[in-house]
């Protein structure tokens, strides 16, 4: 007996962006370079940044029983745990350089 095949249609949506001109400059020489589509490139970082965005908004989502427990662990769990947590975030600010640009400038007091 033959079995059923199901077909899978997935819903494309089409939108345009507007990038600044030397955004949009670096990310054509990024596909040209890479061989890859455009279309490729921004579903690539669209979903990155999902991630990274899924990631956070789980960490936020401790509850106080959460935080409780964690200070319960002993000591040296506690530190561990909070190691692995700098090195993620170490990666993360490592990939994503906009946060140096919010240290120059001058800080100004209203």
């Amino acid at each position: 007996m033959k079995q059923r095949q199901q077909q899978i249609k997935t819903a494309q949506d089409r939108f345009s962006i507007t990038l600044p001109v030397t955004l949009a400059r670096q990310v054509r020489e990024i596909v040209k370079r890479e061989n890859i589509s455009l279309s490729f490139f921004a579903r690539q970082a669209i979903e990155e940044k999902l991630k990274q965005m899924n990631h956070f908004s789980e960490v936020q989502e401790l509850t106080l029983d959460d935080r409780r427990a964690f200070m319960d662990l002993p000591i040296e769990e506690r530190r561990k745990i909070m190691a692995e947590q700098a090195e993620k975030m170490a990666q993360y600010y490592e990939q994503d350089q906009k946060w140096k640009e919010l240290q120059g400038g001058d800080i100004v007091e209203y």
